[in-house]
């Protein structure tokens, strides 16, 4: 080699020595730098260079292009498709950076890039109402494993490899922090969009029904919830046999062994074979277990309705809401999209529902604003109501938010001006028209819930008697045990069906301490703090007592009134209720997390002479476990129609815990109610009920008896609805 030559390698040497990072950086480094340039220039928020991010974008994906690694192409894409939407607007652009991306993690198995892409595409695909690739989409969210483990199967299946803990909330988990429930609501949304009502009704009772499974297994633990020892071992031993195949496959498929991996789907198929079998003796043998626990969604045309009723299920999803319409005549599903979101229909719905919270005293009543409940009305219905005939009866499926509003109350007309006139009980709007007064109204969880309770044999058959649980003893400073007289009630005040709030001050025997006064009292050792007088917790509902009295008037020997220290826990559920058409408890109710050794809803009963551990409180699960066929029971209690949570989840409160114990009508109120109008309601219902009239008329007229004794403001009528069969 030449001298010049070798000056010419030298320089060349030193070139590359010497050059930028860039000029020999790796394909995967200039991908990472082109992003970072752009992360760096996207944060001046200044739509003036949002082009120029995204060509940065651009060229890191080319790059990633050119370095053949599908990882990096996966990860570019993803981000470009980003860019094209979110700083240029360009969906149909980003859809195609994101198709490219979803390509590269299936390449590679990447069931997290898998399904994070692929959840993009759907909203997307739903956004440019390309129903079609949405749809498709949406579907495939429901069989994928975003862990890596198996094949694709539908989220129901997933389910058979998780414990009997775990099972119960699968589907309030979140899917790499995504709700599991996203793809049935896209389904909602899609098929609806398509005009497709009956598909998207389906979907919408898919998941209420899975969601109602969750619900009960979590409530429940009673007999009428349990399988005889041998079938409870058979489902048992067949759940831990599926379980164990399922975590080996899931290894085997992680290590690549297809051959291992098929061997044990065989097995797999066998077992489930079983489990087919099994399901289908329960559903001969134990219908009721076997609905609930395998639940069917059904179809419109599979709706248990009779002719005159009509259905109006509501689905509320993140962008959008839907009413299905479903007549019983013809089976046939419409839907009406809400526009409004999920926070947006929750903030309208709890502001008219937080005024009925509220309620303190008679003075509140002024403050009703029946405007909010008629844009309530208006966003949820439109005109949906006039096209029902005038003989309607309308049974309400709420959703999330919406299981806490009072449908009846809901304004339909309004007057030109909104006026309060003055009443017995307090002012109260005038010339307002509501829901109720136009439709007989009833509740259900869900169409596939109604169906499932009507084709059910009732828990025996009720006799003709009439039971009522009334003013329970709540503490040692009751008038009836301390030989007191019971003190008098303020007049301008309302004694609520309320439940306790500071439990933390709670003492034994359903009492807590008040502060010192500072009064001379008891004698007191020195030194020692004067003892201070002891608050009921729960404030007597004396009036209740007038509940028993009406049953003992109206069915005569046929009554059993629990009154006092008689109405304890441990009598209650040694009652025979097969004896029992009608049912009451008149007392107070408690939601989970009120008292922190409750964790779940309770009706309040004798706190007083309860035997050592035991306690007072009539929990949901105990309900679930008695057999109850009677007619109706009614629960005065606050509360008892709210769930443990404000989601469709959680509407499986008291109220539908005695549906499911046998009960074909349960009336329970949504908020604290006013005890003096709840013994007039209670009253009229029952003495309607004797006389013949089936349980939605008679909660009409025991509306309009009690508003004519002027209770007319909704706050007093409008808290108690029906659940029925």
């Amino acid at each position: 080699m030449n001298r010049r030559s070798r000056t010419g390698w030298i320089l060349i040497g030193a070139c590359v020595l010497l050059a930028p990072r860039a000029f020999c950086a790796t394909p995967a480094e200039t991908v990472r730098a082109k992003w970072e340039e752009a992360e760096a220039l996207g944060k001046k928020f200044n739509p003036d260079v949002n082009v120029s991010v995204v060509k940065l974008l651009e060229a890191a994906a080319q790059a990633a292009r050119r370095s053949g690694d599908p990882k990096l192409v996966g990860e570019a894409c993803e981000k470009l498709g980003s860019g094209y939407f979110l700083k240029l607007t360009q969906p149909r652009k980003a859809v195609g950076a994101y198709e490219e991306a979803l390509a590269a993690y299936r390449s590679l198995k990447d069931a997290e890039g898998v399904y994070r892409v692929l959840r993009t595409l759907a909203f997307r695909y739903q956004a440019m109402e390309d129903y079609g690739k949405a749809i498709k989409a949406f579907e495939e969210l429901l069989t994928l494993r975003p862990d890596g483990g198996g094949k694709k199967e539908l989220a129901e299946a997933q389910r058979e490899a998780l414990s009997p803990a775990e099972k119960q909330n699968f589907f309030s988990a979140k899917v790499l922090g995504f709700d599991r429930t996203e793809p049935y609501e896209g389904l909602v949304r899609c098929l609806a969009g398509q005009g497709d009502a009956d598909g998207a009704f389906h979907w919408s009772e898919n998941l209420k029904a899975r969601l109602l499974a969750e619900a009960i297994g979590r409530g429940k633990s009673g007999a009428g919830f349990t399988l005889p020892p041998d079938l409870a071992a058979r489902q048992e031993s067949l759940e831990t046999r599926i379980r164990g195949l399922r975590a080996e496959m899931d290894g085997l498929f992680r290590s690549g062994d297809d051959a291992g991996y098929a061997a044990k789907e065989e097995h797999l198929r066998a077992a489930r074979s079983e489990m087919e079998l099994l399901v289908s003796d329960l559903r001969r043998s134990h219908p009721e277990y076997a609905a609930t626990r395998f639940p069917t969604p059904l179809k419109a045309s599979d709706v248990a309705l009779e002719p005159g009723e009509t259905l109006l299920a509501f689905e509320v999803t993140g962008e959008k809401s839907f009413l299905f319409l479903l007549d019983g005549a013809t089976k046939k599903a419409s839907a009406r999209e809400i526009p409004l979101s999920r926070d947006a229909l929750e903030r309208l719905a709890l502001q008219y529902r937080d005024y009925f919270e509220g309620v303190g005293s008679a003075a509140d009543l002024g403050g009703f604003k029946a405007a909010v409940g008629k844009k309530l009305h208006d966003a949820l219905f439109g005109a949906a109501p006039a096209s029902l005939p005038e003989t309607a009866s309308v049974i309400i499926v709420p959703d999330e938010t919406l299981g806490l509003v009072p449908f009846e109350s809901l304004p339909v007309a309004l007057p030109k001006a909104e006026k309060m006139g003055e009443g017995d009980h307090g002012p109260f709007p005038m010339g307002v028209t509501y829901l109720g007064d136009r439709f007989p109204v009833s509740y259900a969880q869900s169409a596939t819930s109604l169906s499932l309770l009507r084709s059910l044999a009732k828990a025996g058959s009720a006799g003709e008697g009439a039971l009522a649980v009334v003013d329970p003893v709540f503490s040692v400073g009751d008038s009836r045990i301390a030989g007191s007289s019971q003190p008098k009630q303020d007049e301008a005040s309302m004694q609520l069906m309320g439940a306790i709030k500071a439990w933390e001050r709670m003492g034994a025997a359903g009492t807590r301490r008040r502060a010192p006064s500072g009064k001379a009292g008891a004698a007191q050792t020195p030194g020692q703090a004067p003892a201070a007088p002891e608050e009921d917790v729960f404030p007597r509902l004396s009036k209740t007592h007038e509940i028993g009295e009406s049953f003992k008037t109206l069915f005569g020997p046929a009554a059993t009134v629990l009154e006092g220290s008689e109405a304890r826990k441990e009598r209650v559920i040694a009652l025979p209720f097969g004896r029992y058409r009608f049912v009451a408890f008149g007392t107070h109710g408690i939601l989970d997390g009120d008292i922190p050794y409750i964790r779940e809803p309770a009706l309040v009963l004798s706190q007083v002479g309860v035997s050592e551990g035991k306690d007072g409180f009539l929990t949901m699960s105990e309900v679930m476990g008695l057999k109850v066929p009677a007619d109706v029971v009614a629960l005065t209690a606050c509360r008892t129609g709210v769930g443990r949570r404000l989601s469709g989840e959680g509407v499986l409160g008291m109220g539908r815990a005695f549906q499911y114990a046998g009960a074909s009508s349960v009336l329970m109120s949504m908020w604290s109610v006013e005890e003096g109008a709840t013994v007039a309601m209670t009253n009229s219902f029952f003495g309607h009920l004797k006389s013949g009239k089936p349980a939605g008329e008679a909660l009409r007229l025991a509306r309009a008896d009690v508003r004519r004794k002027g209770y007319e403001h909704p706050f007093y009528w409008s808290a108690f609805v029906l659940v029925s069969r």
